[in-house]
């Protein structure tokens, strides 16, 4: 993964100085746009519970996929844009890091 190795190569060439140096992490940008892969809960009270994955429109509006709906155990993996999200479920989102930032604004929004 290139931001690990992106990470790697600062941080031991930091540890190796004697003196902590500012510029460190001149990648860090490189390092947090990479892409990331979290999971959402939707609570009983979630104002987007029964919605489609279509009404949701999350791809669209933020950039972030979400690439599996767990409900109860049960994975359902590359869902369609008719599946549906319900109280209870985990979603899995991937993106970058502020996608996944503006996925999670929007699933705690009553928009």
């Amino acid at each position: 993964m290139k931001q690990v190795s992106i990470l790697r190569g600062e941080s031991y060439s930091l540890l190796r100085k004697e003196k902590a140096d500012v510029n460190s992490f001149v990648h860090l940008d490189e390092i947090l746009a990479a892409g990331l892969t979290s999971t959402y809960y939707l609570n009983e009270d979630n104002y987007h519970n029964g919605q489609s994955l279509k009404q949701l429109n999350l791809r669209d509006r933020t950039g972030a996929t979400i690439i599996a709906i767990v409900k109860s155990n049960n994975t359902i993996s590359n869902p369609s844009a008719k599946d549906t999200i319900e109280s209870n479920d985990t979603l899995v989102i991937t993106g970058t890091h502020k996608s996944v930032d503006l996925a999670f604004s929007l699933l705690d929004s009553k928009e």
